[in-house]
């Protein structure tokens, strides 16, 4: 039977392996496993998955891959990063060079080896904050720049080591709220001048030396008294939408005396 497929190898379509090898494994040396296609894989690996080292993943989509680790559980670590459930190819398959920020920070949560492949400068601030939230240790790396007010507030929320890479000066008010919140330690970090009465409000009741740090005693006054000032708000904004309709009014009336 061997002298007799012999000749007959090369004309094999990746269907055909799939049939033999699912039977007769032993075949496997014969086998040109470039024609196998994801689908062929996915059939193949299903009931034979000690071939699992011959595979290329890049041949198989995602659809392919979640079909292949339903069926054969133990091979989901080589299918998806566990932590992410995002699908990605055997590193050998790829060029490096093809990841992304994003891909490069699900490698790396799960596999911190693969750092001295790595392209740092294809991360962006939320690659940064995404990654150093679990992975501390490659803040040697990172470019603190490429950072935002929001990355930031996150990457501090969990991480406040980090506070002395920080530049405070670019974050909004409703920035070092949200800040404070989590992590009144950093207070003194703060541009108090940057919080507004709303924002000095939201977290006075948490912590009432805030207040301290407010300067302006009539802005203190009225964050002491907020529900007098939520109140004085309120009408404030009524009078303006009363003038405002009074105007137009008035505008249309004139317009109308004049067109008789």
């Amino acid at each position: 039977m061997e002298e007799l497929n012999e000749s007959c190898y090369e004309h094999f379509s990746g269907k055909d392996w799939v049939d033999l090898l699912s039977v007769q494994p032993q075949f496997a040396d014969k086998c040109k496993w470039r024609k196998l296609n994801g689908s062929d894989w996915v059939r193949l690996l299903s009931v034979q998955p000690q071939f699992v080292d011959k595979c290329r993943w890049s041949k198989l989509n995602h659809r392919e891959k979640y079909m292949l680790s339903q069926k054969q559980k133990h091979l989901a670590e080589k299918l998806y990063l566990a932590e992410s459930k995002h699908f990605i190819f055997e590193f050998g398959d790829e060029s490096w060079s093809d990841f992304d920020g994003r891909k490069w920070v699900n490698i790396l949560l799960t596999s911190p080896r693969h750092a001295d492949k790595c392209d740092w400068r294809l991360l962006w601030g939320r690659d940064w904050k995404n990654l150093l939230l679990k992975r501390p240790g490659f803040a040697e790396y990172c470019d603190w720049k490429k950072l935002y007010p929001e990355d930031w507030v996150e990457l501090l929320s969990g991480r406040p080591q980090f506070a002395n890479k920080c530049d405070f000066s670019s974050f909004f008010g409703s920035d070092l709220k949200k800040l404070l919140k989590v992590q009144p330690k950093l207070a003194d970090k703060c541009d108090w001048d940057k919080l507004s009465i709303h924002d000095f409000a939201s977290i006075y009741p948490s912590n009432h030396k805030y207040l301290e740090k407010c300067e302006n005693p009539f802005k203190r006054l009225l964050i002491e008294h907020y529900k007098v000032t939520l109140v004085l708000d309120y009408l404030l904004w009524e009078l303006i939408k009363f003038i405002i309709i009074l105007l137009v009014v008035l505008y249309f009336g004139a317009a109308m005396k004049s067109s008789q």
